[in-house]
């Protein structure tokens, strides 16, 4: 009896492994069916847990995950970031260039404002 399906599809997966016994069984024998396939996956858990292995690639615990999850969003949050400055640098090297031609500070200000407004609207 085979108890891992190799499909990617994991809802796919799962209906294979719930249908491999059959579909017409009686209740003894879907609880006996679940309860061995249940089985297998705390044996799983039990073994990662005890030897810190785990059978899947990473740190699958609940800590694991938010860690995870806290690297992914300091991730986006510093693309997002290098995407604005890159967006930044075009009036950046325009308002440089127009205060080496000597234009008011004031001016200058107004224009990096109303731009840097721009690039977030848009």
């Amino acid at each position: 009896m085979r108890l891992h399906s190799f499909d990617t599809n994991v809802a796919e997966s799962a209906h294979a492994q719930s249908q491999q016994d059959g579909v017409n069984l009686s209740l003894l024998a879907a609880i006996q069916t679940a309860f061995k396939i249940e089985t297998h996956f705390l044996e799983t858990e039990m073994a990662i847990c005890s030897s810190g292995i785990a059978s899947t690639y990473g740190n699958n615990t609940t800590t694991g995950r938010a860690k995870n999850a806290a690297g992914c969003q300091k991730s986006e949050v510093q693309k997002k970031e290098l995407a604005l400055k890159k967006q930044l640098e075009g009036p950046l090297k325009l308002a440089r260039e127009l205060a080496d031609y000597g234009v008011d500070d004031g001016v200058l200000e107004g224009f990096f404002v109303a731009a840097t407004k721009k690039l977030k609207r848009g």
